[in-house]
């Protein structure tokens, strides 16, 4: 992504009241799901459904499983020792 493609999102989130968080949350997501998604396509595309499929099980699987860890013990440190 441009910095001028950067500049302009932006600032067209900016405009429907989106707050800072949430659009650096959307890039982010969006960065880590375009190589999945680049993945899953071309390997379909060449007939490999099963790389394809794969692909997302594995990923959805991994992230469900990390993502829940890290947000469970970051509660339980914000929990007994406060923030």
């Amino acid at each position: 992504m441009t910095l001028s493609t950067c500049i302009a999102t932006s600032r067209s989130c900016r405009r429907v009241l989106a707050t800072s968080d949430i659009i650096g949350l959307t890039v982010v997501a969006a960065g880590t799901s375009v190589p999945e998604l680049a993945v899953s396509a071309i390997a379909a595309i060449q007939g490999k459904n099963d790389i394809a499929v794969a692909n997302v099980v594995g990923s959805n699987i991994f992230n469900i499983t990390v993502i829940l860890g890290i947000c469970s013990i970051v509660y339980q440190l914000f929990r007994y020792y406060g923030p």
